[in-house]
């Protein structure tokens, strides 16, 4: 696939990806806190803040991925009508996606198996994942907090 193309579908893939995270906030994540928090809106909307970020990195990162998966892998070992949701960070493909019919067109693997191309997938993947949590991480420094000394010595 010609680079200017990748562009433009990884610019889609941050576009109607970027929508399906959203509401994953709004439907689930939402709720979800204010339940965990018994409607404290203030600790609430801390933890939904950091699932708003997760998700965020997630995008970006997954992002950079399918611009990479579009470019090396699309096209050469399979092909499929939909190419923005070729890869998908916590979706493998399935015979499904690449069989979808679009404009009288089906997809197909080229000369390797559904496995194959999902153990890539998964070479793809494992560093998405871990390269969204140490930059989460990095960004809200997730650690136990320093022990407090009071300045006296207790008795052993």
């Amino acid at each position: 696939m010609p680079l200017g193309e990748a562009t433009l579908t990884t610019l889609l893939y941050l576009m109607l990806v970027g929508m399906f995270y959203l509401a994953i906030v709004v439907a689930v994540a939402a709720p979800a806190c204010l339940l965990r928090h018994r409607f404290y809106l203030r600790p609430a909307l801390r933890t939904l803040w950091r699932v708003f970020a997760f998700l965020v990195i997630l995008l970006v990162v997954g992002a950079v991925a399918q611009y990479f998966w579009t470019t090396a892998i699309w096209g050469r070992f399979y092909y499929s009508t939909d190419y923005v949701y070729g890869y998908m960070p916590f979706l493998p493909m399935t015979q499904r996606i690449i069989d979808f019919e679009f404009g009288g067109k089906r997809g197909a693997l080229n000369g390797i198996s559904l496995t194959t191309l999902n153990l890539i997938w998964l070479a793809f993947t494992i560093p998405v994942w871990a390269l969204t949590i140490q930059i989460y991480r990095r960004l809200f420094r997730i650690s136990a907090a320093p022990p407090t000394t009071t300045g006296h010595l207790s008795p052993a």
